[in-house]
């Protein structure tokens, strides 16, 4: 399964120039590679993941600031979290077929074929994958090109309801994930109310499994759901309830 880097193939899935192919070597050597080629002259991918992350949030949020720009700071959260969002994310990776070139240890692939096998992408690395290309590309070509790269393969992939649906709302779409990951339905726990009785704030989480995933607070109970769905949404590793 896994290809070669070819310079020329790469530029071509990703629709730019490369300037230097080692960032690419690097963003496609997967941890469990190394561990079987001790000699493998690049690092892990593990921090173009994090530079790459970082980019695509800066590069999403600033989209959403210019283009929403009557909107509050609690929905232009939630419209990011919906767009940098690991299943879109998984996605244009296999799509694009960029995990073909990913370096993986043996026992690594023989896991993606079974995953591929069985038509199941859930497969978190991938979503890494991207994220590790961005920080090549941002590297390599500087902030303008990584923004086009991300807006270009992002945007197609995003559900324009979660941008544009004034009646939807992150509790109904955290849930829609949870169930489509576990088949569960989250449940909402008041947690601690302060204040006097005529101004009352609610904390709240929201728990899958006894796992607590998010938490909000707001001046009512329905106020403090939505924002711990949202904190859900930026901040919980969904691969836990995989």
């Amino acid at each position: 399964m896994m290809k070669k880097i070819n310079k020329e193939e790469i530029e071509k899935i990703l629709d730019l120039t490369i300037n230097d192919i080692k960032f690419y070597y690097e963003a496609f050597t997967h941890s469990s590679f190394l561990n079987e080629n001790k000699g493998w002259p690049y690092l892990c991918n593990e921090r173009l993941e994090f530079l790459g992350d970082a980019v695509l949030e800066l590069c999403v949020t600033e989209f959403l600031f210019q283009k929403y720009q009557n909107e509050p700071e609690g929905k232009l959260t939630f419209m990011r979290s919906s767009l940098v969002n690991t299943n879109i994310l998984i996605k244009i990776c296999f799509d694009l077929g960029l995990y073909k070139y990913l370096y993986l240890s043996k026992g690594e692939v023989i896991r993606l074929e079974e995953f591929l096998s069985k038509k199941d992408l859930r497969i978190h690395k991938m979503a890494d994958l991207f994220e590790a290309t961005v920080g090549a590309i941002y590297l390599d070509r500087g902030k303008d090109v990584a923004f086009n790269f991300i807006l270009k393969n992002i945007l197609p992939y995003a559900n324009n309801e979660y941008l544009n649906n004034e009646e939807r709302d992150a509790k109904t779409s955290l849930q829609e994930k949870i169930q489509e990951i576990c088949s569960l339905t989250p449940e909402y726990i008041v947690l601690k109310e302060t204040g006097p009785a005529h101004k009352t704030e609610y904390e709240v989480g929201v728990y899958v499994k006894e796992i607590l995933m998010g938490k909000g607070i707001g001046v009512s109970k329905k106020e403090a759901q939505e924002k711990a769905a949202i904190d859900a949404w930026n901040n919980f590793d969904f691969s836990k309830l995989s």
